[in-house]
């Protein structure tokens, strides 16, 4: 069967989904801080991300304009928030409702999609978001059990929010280059900036160190960020704008789902029949829309194209 080159960025965007959704595990594993984790995961990406341009220099440095840059930067300090903010989400409401609100950015997504880019969107595609989002409901084991503050749950919708920002701003500096885009190097540019904020975050409210002497824990992060981080999102990025920004979107919700999956075979995570049942719907959503609703041509409209 030839794969079109539609399906084929579809493909990268969920191998890049999955890639991602491994970092959790990480963290577990690490003696440092969720803070001092971030920071280091988006330091390392950082610097893999500059390490990998080097071996495309012509590609990567023969881009003379700089149409990228400011992008890729708020990209960055959109993502650093994020990353910030979702751990505080945690201490109000949970790790599951945290997520579980964090995913709103499909709703911002939609929103852009819609509005600024002027995409086309099917009424089918609502109906899965529904589904999707019920079935991440069900799959946060203290969702039913929570009782949040507000103030959890409007970090949680900022969680969702900078996640939006992050992908729009990626999605920005790549459709405004007009096809000379130096891909590795907008990429190392966003999580250096992720890694400024977090730094800055760490030193001026929390009063932390980022200075840990732990063998072990760095070597954790480091595969971790070139997994995850740089793997994960070389791909995301790479496929992302290549596709309708709500499909994507739909298509990143596979993050928790896989996250969720990947705690219950390496670390024997409870997992119920309420959770098995979101995973199913979740999944069911996606897949038939992929295959049902997703539009069959590569022509897609980048959006903020000069």
């Amino acid at each position: 069967m030839k794969i079109t080159s539609n399906k084929w960025h579809h493909i990268k965007l969920v191998a890049g989904v999955a890639a991602i959704s491994f970092s959790p595990l990480a963290v577990k594993l690490v003696s440092f801080s969720t803070t001092v984790s971030a920071f280091y995961r988006s330091l390392y990406a950082a610097l893999f991300f500059l390490l990998m341009s080097l071996f495309k220099y012509k590609e990567e440095y023969g881009v003379k304009h700089f149409k990228w840059l400011l992008p890729s930067i708020i990209a960055g300090i959109f993502l650093g928030i994020d990353l910030e903010v979702w751990h505080k989400t945690i201490i109000f409401l949970g790790a599951g409702p945290a997520t579980f609100l964090g995913n709103s950015q499909i709703i911002f997504i939609t929103l852009f999609a819609a509005f600024i880019f002027r995409e086309k969107i099917p009424v089918m595609y609502y109906i899965t978001v529904a589904l999707v989002m019920a079935g991440l409901y069900l799959l946060t084991p203290s969702a039913t059990a929570t009782v949040g503050r507000t103030i959890g749950y409007m970090l949680g919708l900022i969680v969702g929010f900078t996640y939006a920002g992050m992908l729009i701003g990626l999605r920005y500096a790549k459709s405004r280059s007009a096809g000379k885009y130096p891909e590795l190097r907008s990429l190392s540019t966003v999580f250096s900036a992720a890694a400024l904020v977090i730094a800055l975050y760490a030193v001026t409210v929390e009063h932390a160190t980022l200075v840990v002497w732990d063998g072990r824990s760095h070597a954790i992060m480091m595969v971790a960020a070139f997994m995850c981080q740089t793997l994960g999102w070389y791909l995301i990025n790479n496929s992302i704008t290549e596709i309708p920004a709500h499909e994507g979107s739909l298509l990143l919700m596979l993050q928790p789902l896989l996250a969720t999956v990947w705690g219950c075979i390496f670390f024997l995570e409870p997992l119920g029949a309420v959770q098995v049942f979101g995973i199913m719907l979740t999944l069911a959503g996606i897949i038939v829309y992929q295959l049902r609703y997703s539009p069959k041509t590569p022509g897609v409209r980048l959006g903020f194209e000069e």
